[in-house]
């Protein structure tokens, strides 16, 4: 993000012409007007590109083209620095050596002026620590510059030098570190960047391994139970295992994505998918107000609702007595539900946790997506499953869920809670808020203090009386400590009031013991320290009170001129630059602020969107590896089933086939180890093997890996030593401090700790 030096770049244009005018190049040297020429020229370029810099970086963050600029514009600052310092350095070795007892006044040299802007160019284009050494080594050429020539220079000279300098190094330390903590920001947001999208990855993978899961259950086992238990019947048989196939060919999954995007195109799905079951199922609609349903929310209702149907003709008239059956679709005012209902057995509402029907393929599935079930059941009075969801817009959250993988939180496009969001210009929000509390700014000020200490010991003999000049050096110096102490948030508003009426009465009583002359000049020092007291506010986030100050500044130096009878045009000459100054750091700390915050936004958003996409990528390939896996071993067991002779090899198949899919889906830890193995050779000696993670490991965080080769190894031992019966293998809650439990016909057979 260095839109924030690139912006720098564009008002040391502002700088640069004023610089040069207030102190009149129309009476400069025709070898300074000309070379002063080239550096006025150069910001133009170089605040175009900035401009352009600032304009990618808003609309393009990551794009190349604002790299390519940004570098140009970096170049062409240091072109400018250099070719400044070369000017400096040259003119005064030639004005000093070759131009020798030339006479004249003790004036500020126009390049002097131009010395703080171009710092800001050099902030911009050099590291801090070489922008540091770049001041201190052009800080004595300053001397050079205002010198007269062929005269030793005087107090005043030290004094414009030493001003400049003390400017230049609080430009360097304030935006040197504003910079740097922009980088460490954007250091910051790119490490945040990467962990969001590793969550949201996993997130999309642990969501697309539920969908996995419901699919297998919903299309696969629904065609592989019926063989595998031996109650088949015949053509009902034959056609699920026909749509299972269906379900895992490329056809069958195109059509799957083919989900409704609005209440109407929903009703009209459920009247293609109930016409798929041999029962007879009434579809009923009411909206009133259509709404737009996101593709994800669309597809999980749908699915949650096939998978009601499907265990309403499954289990809900085991005697065939006939049962009524109908599904109830209303959407108003953007609140879409449907409700699945039978007048069937029923069931014990209170015994379906954990039944991979209910739990998986309807409750996660709708949850995962953002929406609410509700089912209600009792034994002997029917099952009513009702499925909610309400648009984003009406309820603020609700159904944004379902976007897989949406990041939130910090990294979310809203920017809720981070800085988007804050009101611009609030002191607690400023860019450079803790900037005077940091050790080097402290060093700065401390310096800055120590230079004003020398102009009031050089000048303690040209005031009319003597103590006030030291007694305004004791009360800003007092306004300085207000300024750099550690405050608890932002600045009180009372201290920051205090520090601007400091200053207009610090540079009224100064103003009001300086012997008459037409410029008050360097006996007025108050000026230079309240512009820089005023900077210090306008980096505390005070900005109002800065110039507060600067209007008393203005004022008592107008009271001063009428006063002394002098012309008001010494107003403007004398406070102008004071004026500019602040107004360049006033406009760079609040643009600077916006545009971090609008860049900021944008990176934001950026990122939201990337996460959203890895995380989709990462749930296709998820679903891809699952849907390849079960297609490699469930098709030759299907096509069996779907030729409708079903002999005892083929039960076995689908029997063994059917328990290690179901063991994918409740033991996921399990999936692809020594352990499937083993439970298949005992399943193959009439064992009955049950797996189970009550852990969740898939979900809640991987195994380490001496643990995992603990379970693994001591689950497979213990498979390879059972013949018959029925065995338990389950992976409890880490918070009960162990590993497995394996029960034996009822009895723990296998107890293993953690650690």
């Amino acid at each position: 993000m260095a839109v924030v030096g690139s912006g720098l770049a564009t008002l040391a244009v502002i700088g640069s012409a004023g610089g040069v005018l207030l102190p009149g190049l129309i009476v400069a040297p025709r070898p300074v007007l000309a070379a002063s020429v080239v550096v006025l020229v150069l910001p133009l370029p170089t605040s175009a590109l900035a401009l352009a810099s600032i304009l990618l970086a808003r609309h393009r963050p990551e794009g190349p083209g604002g790299r390519l600029v940004e570098r140009a514009w970096e170049r062409l600052a240091l072109a400018q620095v250099l070719w400044y310092t070369v000017l400096c350095i040259g003119w005064g070795l030639t004005r000093t050596l070759l131009n020798p007892a030339a006479g004249g006044a003790t004036t500020t040299a126009p390049l002097t002026s131009l010395f703080a802007p171009v710092v800001l160019l050099a902030v911009g284009s050099l590291p801090v620590r070489r922008a540091f050494a770049w001041v201190l080594l052009l800080g004595p050429t300053q001397i050079l510059l205002n010198a007269v020539p062929g005269a030793l220079p005087d107090y005043r000279v030290w004094l414009t030098a030493g001003y400049y300098t003390c400017l230049a190094l609080s430009v360097v330390g304030t935006f040197g570190w504003t910079l740097g903590r922009v980088e460490a920001l954007d250091e910051a947001e790119a490490a945040g960047a990467r962990q969001e999208d590793a969550l949201a990855a996993r997130r999309a993978a642990v969501l697309a391994r539920r969908s996995a899961n419901a699919f297998v259950h919903d299309d696969i086992l629904s065609a592989l139970i019926p063989a595998a238990t031996g109650r088949v019947d015949g053509e009902r048989t034959a056609r699920a295992a026909a749509d299972a196939i269906a379900a895992l060919s490329d056809t069958g999954a195109a059509a799957r994505e083919e989900t409704p995007a609005t209440a109407g195109e929903m009703s009209a799905a459920l009247e293609r998918m109930v016409a798929s079951f041999p029962a007879r199922i009434d579809v009923r609609t009411r909206i009133r107000g259509e709404t737009d349903l996101p593709p994800a929310v669309a597809r999980a209702l749908l699915l949650a609702a096939r998978q009601a149907v499907a265990n309403s003709v499954r289990h809900a008239d085991p005697t065939g007595r006939g049962v009524r059956r109908a599904i109830l679709l209303e959407c108003r005012d953007g609140a879409l539900s449907i409700r699945i209902e039978d007048d069937g057995v029923g069931f014990a509402a209170t015994a379906h946790p954990g039944r991979l029907g209910i739990a998986d393929s309807i409750e996660r599935r709708v949850a995962d997506a953002g929406a609410g079930v509700e089912i209600r059941s009792a034994p002997g009075e029917g099952t009513s499953v009702v499925l909610r969801w309400k648009s984003a817009g009406r309820t603020g959250d609700e159904g944004s869920a379902g976007e897989i993988g949406k990041p939130t939180g910090r990294g979310a496009a809203s920017g809720t809670g981070g800085a988007a969001g804050r009101p611009h210009g609030a002191a607690s929000d400023a860019v450079f808020l803790p900037v005077m509390e940091t050790p080097s700014a402290r060093t700065i000020v401390l310096i800055v203090v120590a230079f004003h200490l020398g102009s009031v010991l050089l000048h303690r003999s040209d005031y009319r009386i003597a103590w006030v000049s030291p007694a305004c050096f004791l009360l800003l110096t007092f306004c300085t400590w207000l300024l750099v102490r550690r405050w608890e948030g932002a600045m009180p508003t009372s201290a920051a009031w205090a520090v601007a009426a400091a200053i207009g009465v610090a540079g009224g009583a100064q103003l009001a013991v300086i012997v008459s002359r037409p410029m008050p000049g360097w006996d007025h020092w108050t000026a230079g320290a309240g512009t820089f007291l005023a900077c210090g506010l306008v980096l505390r986030g005070r900005g109002r009170q800065a110039w507060a100050a600067m209007a008393l500044m203005l004022a008592g130096t107008t009271a001063w001129v009428l006063a002394t009878g002098g012309s008001l045009l010494v107003v403007g000459a004398y406070n102008g630059g004071h004026v500019l100054t602040l107004a360049v750091w006033g406009l760079t700390a609040m643009w600077s602020e916006r545009a971090y915050r609008e860049i900021g936004f944008q990176q934001r958003r950026l990122q939201s969107l990337r996460a959203q996409r890895l995380a989709e990528e990462e749930a296709e390939r998820v679903l891809a590896e699952a849907r390849a896996s079960v297609a490699r071993r469930a098709l030759p067991v299907l096509r069996e089933i779907a030729s409708g002779v079903i002999d005892e090899g083929v039960r076995t198949r689908a029997r063994l086939l059917e328990a290690e899919l179901r063991d994918e889906i409740r033991a996921a830890c399990f999936a692809g180890t020594a352990v499937a193995e083993a439970a298949r050779r005992a399943r193959s000696r009439g064992v009955d093997v049950v797996l189970l993670d009550d852990d969740g490991s898939s979900s809640s965080g991987p195994l380490e890996e001496s643990e995992r080769a603990r379970l693994v190894g001591a689950v497979v031992e213990f498979l390879e030593g059972v013949e018959c019966g029925r065995v338990v293998v389950r992976v409890p809650p880490r918070s009960r401090g162990l590993l497995v439990v394996a029960t034996r016909d009822g009895e723990i057979a296998l107890s293993l700790r953690r650690g």
